[in-house]
């Protein structure tokens, strides 16, 4: 199983569940995304592990809940995992890719990803890496 609050690059999410109870009625596990309820699947077998297949990229949670044959019920903690296999899209406006007879001060750039944390640049081949404030 991901871990809590991870980022995975991956179109499933594995989920499985230990239990102590002896008169296991049923197990549910529960997917949803930021704006619904995405899949819901019941076992009333042995079943303790489920994986979500073909999900696109989108920040998910999910619980499994456990019933017995009281109709006593235990719900997991919920958790979020993050899908996300699209690379970063980077876009240099400034300055152009050109040979400049004058000392340039100036770096724009645009850039969009699911899960961007850290924006870095160099103009040394690697040499030296700066870290600039940089949003999705």
């Amino acid at each position: 199983m991901q871990a809590n609050n991870s980022n995975v690059s991956a179109t499933s999410i594995f989920a499985n569940v230990t239990t102590t109870e002896t008169n296991i009625a049923n197990v549910t596990f529960i997917l949803y995304n930021a704006t619904a309820q995405v899949n819901v699947t019941t076992f009333s077998d042995s079943t303790r592990s489920f994986t979500w297949t073909g999900l696109p990229n989108a920040v998910y949670t999910f619980n499994v809940s456990i019933r017995d044959t009281l109709n006593q019920v235990n719900i997991t903690n919920t958790y979020r995992i993050t899908l996300d296999t699209t690379a970063p899209v980077v876009s240099i406006s400034y300055p152009a890719n050109q040979t400049y007879t004058t000392s340039v001060n100036q770096f724009n750039f645009s850039v969009s990803d699911l899960t961007l944390t850290t924006c870095k640049w160099t103009n040394e081949s690697g040499v030296n890496n700066y870290t600039v404030s940089c949003s999705a």
